[in-house]
This record gives C-alpha cells, structure tokens and sequence, in this order.
C-alpha cells in the first residue's frame, strides 16, 4: 500500500483506528493521540520522536494495521444504520398520518419545551 493511500486511509478513519495505534505504540497519550486529530505526519512524527523508528518501519507497521482493519464492517454499520432511520422515519410519518391532531399537539408542547429551556440556558 502507497504512503499516499494509507496516509488518506487514517486521516479518514482517525477514530477508528486510533485505539490500534496507540496498542501499538502504547507510549502515545491520548493526548498525543487527540493533538495529532488524525494527521499522517504528526503521528510518523511523534512515534519518530516517542520510539526512534525509522520511517520505513512505522509505515510498515501502519500498513499492518490497516490491513488487520475490517472497513466492510464499519460500513455494513453505517449501512444498518441509514436503513434504521429510514424505518423510523416512515413509522413517524404513518403515525403523523393517521394521528394529525395528536401529532400537532406534540409538536406544540415540545416547542414550548424548548423555548423553556433556551430561555432558562441563556440566563
């Protein structure tokens, strides 16, 4: 794998797979980790630094992670998920439907909530 495309696949998936980062390179903090906010060269910069790699070999081991990575899994969540709120929203349209005037009442008390709440937070 280029250093390009698996540059790009960790500034892409950062919180994914930061926890195997920093198994890996367990001297990281989670500070360094939140400092690096998923950018390639702080984080070939900081194992440099924390452990004296060598570039090649960082890269290396950062292929290894990324190749142990199961992306299908994360998108077959993602997936699952958008299908959820697609279902969920067709049960609240059905219900809206077949309750209009339930619905608009909701709908009012929950404004009224919400003014509440905004107006007691911004004191």
């Amino acid at each position: 794998m280029s250093t390009q495309s698996t540059e790009k696949l960790i500034e892409g998936n950062w919180d994914q797979l930061k926890g195997k980062i920093k198994k890996q390179w367990g001297k990281l903090t989670d500070n360094d980790m939140d400092e690096m906010e998923g950018s390639y060269d702080e984080l070939v910069g900081k194992i440099k630094e924390t452990y004296g790699c060598t570039q090649e070999d960082i890269e290396k081991q950062l292929n290894t992670i990324i190749n142990g990575f199961d992306f299908n899994k994360i998108k077959d969540v993602v997936q699952n998920s958008v299908e959820n709120i697609k279902e969920k929203s067709e049960d609240v349209t059905a219900y809206v439907q077949e309750n209009p005037m339930k619905s608009v009442l909701i709908a009012m008390a929950i404004g009224i909530l919400a003014a509440k709440f905004l107006r007691n937070s911004s004191k």
